[in-house]
């Protein structure tokens, strides 16, 4: 619902107060004969307003639901059926009260099975490991005792062959050193020289001494055949003794593999993290609630499925009203404003509440887009007084008054109640006379907020208690007025005896369309709200 648009209603009111007022004087006139300026004239039965101060608010209305600030689905993460349920609808619960409880015999039995599957499996394992690092360790005491026959014999190999090939170039050096002695030998006695110096050499002995040359020769040859194949055969050695050590750390690093192997194989941490999972599901098998709050929704049912939605748990002394801001009213209303809340459920009860949040795009659709209407809405929360009475029940349909503006401790009459006399806002008090009859005085104000029936005024010679004319359209300055002994009309409050209308005395509350809060009083306002 919108705001009644109070520009043209009060013009339409002023308007038929005119032609009200035109009616009375033309009557008179005919009926006495006297014109509405002479003095004789029979007074004027007014109604009047007695000034007290009050509270002045602004209104928007628009309809909305009860919610609970706090909705918490409960459901199980195990599929398994329900066992047992603990909780009705209303009931209220703490949090950590049990809930439901899920069937776990066959969630028991896995565990079992698995806890025995794990046990021989770690127990053979540790057996595998226990072996593999006895042999490691038994193979690398003999490495370090020099127990490994490959490789003493091919060190051995390598030891010989370097000796052989010492004993070579020994056997070489020694045929080259007999080779130049004789050499020598067959020279001087060619050349009759040393030996040979006296009596020269014969050809016997030049002969001998070739043959020996020659011998020599040959030993020189063989010293480095032997030379030769004494190094080829360090090569072979040493090559033996490279793969004899390569042999010895393969075997190592058999050794070591298997013991890495085996840790592997001695490792279950897959083994235990599902059985821990499995042990945790049996501790989830006690459906506790995570929040305190009321049960309103029990659909776990005892042997359908635990993972289906359970529980509906609500903290209901916590609500929020969600509602729909009209396009029109989108401009006044802000965060912040405080929000007086009805239900049909609850009559005349009223409960306090505050706008906590307004969306800041229209209504969308169902794609996200914004939703195509003539009157954008635009969502927006009431979040209910934790101070107010008991009474709202989620689901409760609300008629919500947003108070858009508001003053404390102010003058405010019914709007007919002020008229403008030279471009001057006046009111007209009421003023009892020596003789007893009553005229009118016109007082200077300035107006301030305005509601649909009511608006501020203010002045320096408004007092507390003075009396106002509730309609100025009927008299002007210095008029003869007469109260009325009836019931004032509808404004702040019911008239007194003496037709006085009341200010104060309550919460009164107008909304479009409906009757106002106050039995005494007219119809309510789509946008004021007097307070006593």
């Amino acid at each position: 619902m919108g705001v009644i648009n109070r520009t043209m209603k009060k013009k339409i009111i002023a308007g038929a107060s005119i032609v009200a007022l035109a009616g009375v004087i033309a009557t008179a006139a005919v009926m006495t004969g006297f014109t509405s300026n002479d003095k004789t004239q029979s007074a004027t039965q007014v109604r009047v307003t007695t000034l007290q101060k009050g509270d002045l608010s602004v209104l928007t209305s628009a309809n909305g639901m009860v919610y609970s600030t706090s909705v918490t689905q409960v459901s199980s993460t195990l599929n398994y059926s329900v066992k047992s349920v603990y909780v009705s609808v209303g009931d209220y619960v703490n949090e950590g009260d049990v809930l439901a409880e899920v069937d776990t015999s066959e969630l028991e039995s896995s565990i079992a099975q698995k806890k025995a599957s794990l046990s021989s499996s770690q127990a053979s394992a540790q057996l595998n490991l226990t072996e593999a690092q006895n042999n490691l360790e038994i193979y690398q005491r003999d490495l370090e005792a020099g127990y490994d026959s490959t490789l003493i014999n091919a060190e051995s190999s390598v030891a010989s062959a370097e000796l052989s090939v010492s004993t070579a170039e020994l056997d070489l050096a020694s045929a080259n050193t007999e080779l130049r002695t004789a050499r020598n030998n067959l020279r001087d006695a060619r050349n009759g020289e040393g030996d040979y110096e006296e009596d020269g050499a014969t050809d016997s002995q030049i002969t001998a001494l070739r043959n020996t040359v020659s011998a020599k020769e040959n030993s020189v040859e063989k010293a480095q055949y032997n030379l030769e194949s004494a190094n080829q055969n360090l090569e072979k050695a040493l090559i033996n003794l490279e793969a004899a050590k390569l042999s010895s750390s393969d075997s190592l690093d058999s050794y070591q593999n298997k013991v890495k192997s085996a840790q592997i194989s001695a490792n279950f941490s897959e083994q235990q993290l599902s059985l821990e999972k499995l042990e945790g599901d049996l501790e989830k098998a006690v459906l506790t609630s995570p929040v305190a709050g009321t049960v309103t929704s029990v659909d776990a049912i005892v042997g359908g499925s635990s993972s289906d939605l359970l529980f509906i748990i609500q903290d209901t002394g916590s609500l929020k009203i969600v509602t729909n801001v009209q396009e029109y009213d989108i401009g006044t209303v802000k965060v912040g404003n405080k929000v007086i809340i009805t239900t049909e459920a609850t009559g005349d009860l009223e409960f306090e509440g505050t706008l906590t949040k307004i969306a800041p795009t229209s209504t969308l659709t169902v794609k996200g887009t914004t939703a195509s209407s003539t009157t954008a809405e635009y969502e927006a929360e009431v979040t209910v007084s934790s101070s107010a009475p008991s009474g709202l029940l989620v689901g409760m349909n609300t008629l919500l008054s947003i108070i858009t503006e508001e003053k404390n401790n102010i003058y405010y009459v019914p709007y007919e109640a002020v008229a403008t006399v030279d471009g001057q806002s006046v009111v007209y008090e009421v003023r009892s006379q020596e003789d007893g009859t009553s005229i009118t005085e016109a007082v200077n104000i300035t107006t301030g907020l305005e509601s649909d029936f009511y608006i501020e005024i203010n002045g320096d010679s408004l007092t507390e208690g003075m009396r106002i004319v509730s309609d100025a359209s009927l008299v002007t300055q210095g008029d003869s007025i007469e109260v009325q002994n009836s019931a004032a009309r509808g404004g702040a409050s019911g008239g007194n005896s003496s037709g006085e209308g009341q200010q104060g005395g309550g919460i009164q509350i107008g909304i479009p369309g409906m009757g106002g809060a106050n039995p005494g009083g007219g119809p309510g306002g789509g946008g004021g709200r007097p307070q006593g």
